[in-house]
């Protein structure tokens, strides 16, 4: 099946699947529906790509709070995310500025390692060193539209595309174009 062009040939590609309508097979048999096309990488192209190279560090449990309420990171976990935000830093542009509007993103992560993740971890940790690296003005502002995760032991990474110019509506969930 070729990949949809426009957002209605997408839109119709992911009715068919969602309602599990079956199709007619060549040879007059039935064949599935296709996984649903993500219209987001499809139809557009990121305002922003960042490669963060190497295995992602969790940042949730990578936290100590004291008695006395102060959160500061673990001695290991501040030293990647340090190489990791100037890791970012080199792939903005000169001219670049914080993004202070909202926004969707894309996630492809890549594990160096078969351990368990938890995803919430992975994504508050990439979110950290995107806002302090000023990507974006507040981490708030990303959304993760899409996500995939795989397995190399030989090169882990994490790939981050960020949509400008396209929000969440926050009362129905569609996308708006602006």
């Amino acid at each position: 099946m070729p990949i949809p062009q426009t957002m209605a040939e997408v839109e119709a590609h992911n009715l068919r699947v969602e309602i599990g309508k079956k199709l007619p097979g060549a040879a007059g048999g039935i064949v599935s529906a296709p996984k649903p096309v993500d219209c987001l990488k499809q139809t557009r192209r990121a305002s922003l790509s960042i490669t963060i190279p190497g295995q992602i560090k969790g940042g949730k449990n990578n936290m100590i709070v004291t008695r006395s309420g102060k959160h500061f990171p673990k001695k290991d976990w501040e030293q990647w995310r340090n190489r990791t935000v100037a890791i970012i830093k080199s792939q903005l542009p000169n001219d670049w500025n914080p993004i202070s509007e909202p926004c969707l993103m894309s996630l492809d992560y890549v594990a160096g390692d078969k351990r368990r993740r938890d995803m919430p971890a992975i994504v508050d940790s990439i979110f950290h060193c995107l806002e302090k690296a000023g990507v974006v003005a507040d981490d708030a502002l990303l959304w993760v539209q899409w996500s995939s995760r795989g397995y190399d032991k030989a090169t882990p990474f994490a790939l981050i595309e960020i949509f400008q110019n396209v929000r969440v509506s926050e009362s129905s969930g569609e996308k708006e174009k602006i």
